[in-house]
């Protein structure tokens, strides 16, 4: 059951499905370094600062 907080969505996946990071990865043709970084807070965060600033360089230039 997803609950949108990606972190923990990709870490119970992973254990539903009984496969490490590492395949997950290599199923949603992603690196394995990305799929790490998805399971960490600090990751989500940081993709959400970028989009911010994204639509604010974005409204400023229009």
């Amino acid at each position: 059951m997803l609950k949108n907080n990606i972190e923990i969505d990709v870490k119970v996946k992973c254990v539903e499905e009984q496969i490490t990071q590492a395949e997950l990865a290599e199923k949603t043709g992603t690196s394995p370094s990305y799929v790490n970084h998805l399971c960490q807070k600090r990751t989500v965060e940081k993709r959400m600062q970028h989009e911010r600033a994204a639509e604010f360089v974005a409204d400023f230039s229009e």
